[in-house]
C-alpha cells in the first residue's frame, strides 16, 4: 500500500464513519478495513478521546498503524488470516498459534504474489 493510498484511504474511512448510519458506509469501512489487513495494517483513531466528547466539533482523524498480532485475540486473528484469503470454516477449533502460522504464511505467499 502507497503512502499515497494509504492517505487516501484514512480520509475515505473517516468520511464512513460519519456516515456510519448508511449501509453502504459500513460496507465500504469493511472493505478498507480488509484492504488494510492485507497490507498488514489497521486504522486507529487519533483524536478519539475528543471525538467521544459530546461537545466535540470536527471529524474523526485516523492513521494506518501496523498490526500486533501478539495482542488480537482469537477471533481478531481469524477474522485477519480470512481477511488474507483463508478459509473461515477451516480455521475454527484451530488453536491461536497455528492461526498464527497460517497468517505468517499467507503474508508470504501475498509479498510472493506482488
Amino acid at each position: 500500500m502507497t503512502e499515497q493510498r494509504m492517505k487516501e484511504a484514512c480520509k475515505e474511512y473517516a468520511r464512513c464513519q460519519q456516515n456510519i448510519l448508511s449501509s453502504s458506509a459500513e460496507r465500504r469501512m469493511a472493505e478498507l478495513d480488509a484492504e488494510a489487513a492485507k497490507a498488514g495494517l489497521r486504522f486507529h483513531m487519533t483524536n478519539e478521546a475528543g471525538y467521544m466528547n459530546p461537545h466535540f466539533i470536527g471529524e474523526p482523524k485516523y492513521e494506518l498503524v501496523a498490526i500486533s498480532k501478539s495482542k488480537m485475540n482469537t477471533s481478531e486473528l481469524r477474522e485477519l488470516a480470512v481477511n488474507l484469503g483463508a478459509d473461515r470454516k477451516k480455521l475454527y477449533g484451530t488453536s491461536r498459534q497455528s492461526i498464527l502460522l497460517i497468517i505468517s504464511q499467507l503474508e508470504k505467499e501475498a509479498r510472493a504474489a506482488v
